[in-house]
């Protein structure tokens, strides 16, 4: 899981915990992304990195990639694996309610029956 190097602790708890998406406005805002630019100016935008050698944003990338898996990202990852595999192989009535409603009905009507029971009655 990679949301917490990518956003700050208090937006990367709540959209993992919530599962909310985020437009493209609200993804700038919280760091998702760089910026949003208007569709007709996107070429433009892309030109920038287009005039750089294909070979010195390829390794920018690789660098600043391999950079945070060196820090920060290989043990958190596989933190995260080990808790997934404990949490594929975990059940709860929840977790058998939601999966029956999601296999019958579709993910949307899990996720519906999920945030209906934490609205206030």
């Amino acid at each position: 899981m990679i949301t917490p190097f990518s956003v700050n602790l208090a937006h990367a708890k709540r959209l993992m915990l919530t599962g909310d998406t985020v437009d493209a406005e609200e993804a700038a805002r919280i760091g998702w992304v760089s910026r949003v630019v208007p569709h007709d100016r996107l070429m433009d935008e892309c030109e920038k990195i287009c005039l750089v050698p294909q070979i010195g944003v390829k390794l920018t990338k690789d660098s600043v990639n391999r950079a945070m898996e060196e820090m920060v990202f290989k043990k958190p990852i596989k933190h995260n694996l080990e808790l997934l595999a404990l949490f594929d192989n975990s059940t709860s009535p929840e977790r058998k309610e939601f999966n029956a409603i999601s296999k019958a009905d579709g993910l949307r009507a899990a996720l519906n029956w999920r945030d209906a029971r934490f609205k206030a009655p």
